[in-house]
């Protein structure tokens, strides 16, 4: 059927489009040259709470996620504008009700004369159950992955916990006077000791807080235009109270370049980095190199975070960003809890942002962060950037000889 359907398409005429879609007994749409809906089916537009009156005219993404949006805009949308067709792409849009609805998409496009794009058709299908069979597979191996981290967690956790606070209720006792008397020089010294432990326990209450309001949906992101370059020279500064004691040099390469702006949420993108650059130096050799540095393909901003630690093996790779999965730490002297990579992944994610590494064992690791561009968030492609889009190496006469789609049903 979606076969008939797009070579019914490509060789209907312009008036007859209107009543071949709005007809049509699935879910489907056609956008004009600047990229709007020109059409759209009735039960398409039924499934996400619409009337048709109340999507032609606008652009689809903006029905979208803001995840999907931006994969949209930033990678699927221009892939199409260059090749004519895309096949079983995955979205989640967003009901008038607020629900989200899973899909797969399919979309050909037809061509003027001159080569230029001139609409495009879409069929859509329903990709619930795929995607919550999908969901329920990933959360069911993540809890039982996680079980087992959660038993050595509250173990490291007992430590971590009361270390700190004996600390603090000794020392406490000690200026109190019940291990007899001390001097002004000793009262400061012990209410350094109180402050440093409660500074520490304060930290390690409040990742663990993050991570449970994360996961409980209450952490929101507000986006908007961020410059990174003070809020690394702000990051390295927090840091370096960490590297110090090591002599491990902390290098911000991005203080003498130029950076283009990003969509961020800047308190969340700043604590993600901190955990980055933490982890970096917490896990590095002595009087080693922390190195902070970004680049740019045009679209994106890549921020990487190097060090010459000791790396990780590749048979744990997959447990790096386990939430409590401290990768073998836990035995060791390092302080930690297992949760910084974790927070910095969810809010990375909840940018609409991709976080990765790579690392090669005694050699040191690279930690990533990608955001789009600023630029590439406005509202996308315009209508003038639609409209003078062609597909190289295709005639004027293009859709008649374009590969013919297959849809999944």
């Amino acid at each position: 059927m979606p076969d008939r359907l797009f070579e019914n398409w490509k060789n209907a005429k312009v008036d007859s489009i209107d009543d071949f879609i709005a007809n049509a007994p699935v879910m489907m749409h056609s956008t004009e040259s600047n990229g709007r809906l020109a059409y759209i089916s009735r039960p398409w537009a039924a499934r996400l709470g619409y009337t048709v009156a109340e999507m032609v005219g606008a652009r689809l993404p903006d029905f979208m996620t803001d995840e999907s949006k931006h994969q949209a805009m930033t990678i699927e949308i221009p892939r199409f504008l260059r090749t004519g067709w895309v096949e079983n792409l995955e979205y989640d849009f967003l009901c008038k009700d607020g629900s989200v609805f899973p899909v797969l998409m399919s979309s050909i496009a037809r061509y003027k004369e001159d080569g230029s794009f001139a609409n495009s058709l879409a069929v859509v299908s329903d990709n619930s159950a795929k995607k919550y069979l999908e969901i329920f597979e990933r959360k069911a191996e993540q809890a039982e992955r996680e079980n087992g981290a959660k038993t050595r967690f509250l173990a490291n956790m007992s430590h971590e916990l009361r270390t700190p606070l004996n600390a603090i209720i000794g020392f406490a006792q000690m200026i109190n006077g019940q291990g007899g008397e001390i001097t002004s020089d000793q009262r400061i010294e012990y209410s350094n000791y109180i402050m440093d432990s409660g500074t520490r326990l304060l930290k390690l209450i409040n990742q663990v807080l993050d991570l449970s309001s994360i996961e409980a949906g209450s952490k929101r992101v507000a986006l908007k235009e961020v410059d990174v370059k003070p809020l690394i020279n702000a990051v390295m500064n927090e840091v370096s109270v960490l590297a110090h004691p090591r002599n491990i040099l902390l290098i911000d390469t991005l203080a003498e370049k130029d950076v283009p702006l990003i969509m961020a949420d800047d308190e969340r993108l700043m604590q993600a980095i901190v955990n980055l650059v933490a982890n970096a130096v917490k896990y590095n050799r002595e009087n080693g190199e922390v190195q902070v540095s970004a680049s740019s393909n045009g679209r994106t901003l890549r921020i990487n975070v190097e060090d010459t630690g000791q790396g990780i093996p590749v048979n744990r790779h997959a447990e790096v960003f386990e939430t409590f999965n401290r990768l073998g730490a836990e035995v060791s002297d390092l302080e930690g809890t297992g949760v910084g990579l974790s927070i910095a992944k969810e809010y990375v994610e909840k940018m609409g942002g991709t976080i990765g590494f790579t690392s090669v064992s005694g050699v040191g690791s690279n930690f990533w962060i990608e955001l789009a561009l600023a630029e590439q968030t406005s509202d996308a492609m315009t209508d003038e950037d639609w409209a003078h889009t062609s597909v190289p190496g295709y005639p004027a006469s293009g859709p008649s000889h374009r590969t013919r789609m297959t849809i999944a049903s």
